[in-house]
Order: C-alpha cells, then structure tokens, then sequence
C-alpha cells in the first residue's frame, strides 16, 4: 500500500531543503479549495483522493525544470491542468468520433494508438515538448492510474503507476536513498537544483 502522499512529500522537501534549496524554490503553495473545486466541476466525475492530497500539498511548480517528484516532468499547477485539458480535447472537435465514444469505455489504463485525448484524462504533469502525464478516471479496477501520453505515439503502454500516491513514494525512495527511478536517478546540481541522470 502506498504511503499518504504527505508523508512522501515530506521525505522530498526535507531533502531538498539541505541538499537543493533552489529546487524547493520552485514548489508552489498548496491549491486553494476553490481550485479544487474548479478541477471537480471541469471533469464533472469524481477525482480521485489521492490527486486532491496531493495538490493540498503543492500545487504544482513555479519553475522548469521543477523535476521532484516526477523525472524529467513538471507537475502542472491547476490552472495549467485546466488550459492542458482544454487544448488537447480541443482537436475532438464538438461531436466526437465512434472510436472516441468507444475508447471513453474501455476501462481504465487500457493504451490505444495516436491522435486522440479523451475527456476522462486529466492531465498532472508536463515535459513542456508535448508528452503528458494524466490520471485516466475511466471506469474499472485502475480508475485512477497514472498513464503516459507521447505526442508521436500517444498512449501505447499501460499505467506506470496506479494512483499519484506512489509517484511521490517512489521519487522519495530513489532521491533519499540514491537510487533508480524510471531508469534515472537524481542529483543535486552546483546551484541547488535536482536534476536526474539517465543511466
């Protein structure tokens, strides 16, 4: 079982702030309760308790690259969640196609081929090049997992996490202790921010 997001959080500022303090800089202030509010009332779904324990902690970065607590990702603050969703649903246009409506029931974490963002993706963080990281709130047992989108690619693997709670538990792990995640680890650089090195 995951740990309460805090609980990982706190491992990650506590850590940054001895060994990059910059990198801390760039964490936001937790979301305000009408920002979450703005959230749930755009999905019109419920969102899942441990995205909303997250942002109660942060909501999202200031600054790229703000890489904790997801390599090579930013976490988006709200307001980008919600200018994200828009603009990648935008290409749907108002009626969407017999694959859209037949994707939207499949159940969650189910990948599919290129060119499409379906409703029920909400999008959590941000290369800044076109490739996402999004909670899929489809229905099923992996309602709420974490799923990768590649703007070349789109969704072709299956979740690589199954909530936003182990994304921090995970990035805690390696950035305390040294170690591995998603075949990077981190470092502190010279001006206090945390980068990870592939290999």
């Amino acid at each position: 079982m995951a740990l309460h997001p805090d609980q990982s959080w706190n491992r990650i500022t506590s850590w940054l702030r001895q060994h990059a303090p910059a990198a801390l800089a760039t964490v936001n202030a937790p979301a305000t309760e009408a920002e979450i509010a703005d959230v749930r009332a755009m999905m019109g779904m419920p969102v899942p308790d441990d995205l909303i324990a997250w942002w109660r902690l942060a909501n999202g970065v200031s600054a790229f690259p703000g890489l904790a607590p997801v390599p090579l990702y930013t976490p988006l603050p709200i307001e980008e969640v919600l200018r994200t969703r828009e603009m990648m649903l935008s290409v749907l246009g108002p009626e969407p196609s017999p694959r859209v409506t037949e994707l939207r029931g499949e159940p969650a974490g189910t990948p599919y081929g290129i060119g499409l963002w379906l409703p029920e993706w909400l999008p959590i963080a941000s290369d800044h090049c076109g490739y996402h990281l999004f909670v899929d709130l489809r229905h099923g047992p992996s309602h709420g997992c974490v799923m990768e989108y590649d703007k070349y690619e789109g969704v072709h693997d299956g979740p690589l996490w199954p909530g936003t709670a182990s994304m921090p538990e995970q990035a805690a792990d390696a950035i305390v202790n040294g170690g591995e995640l998603r075949r990077s680890r981190p470092q502190a650089t010279d001006e206090g921010m945390l980068e990870w090195v592939v290999g």
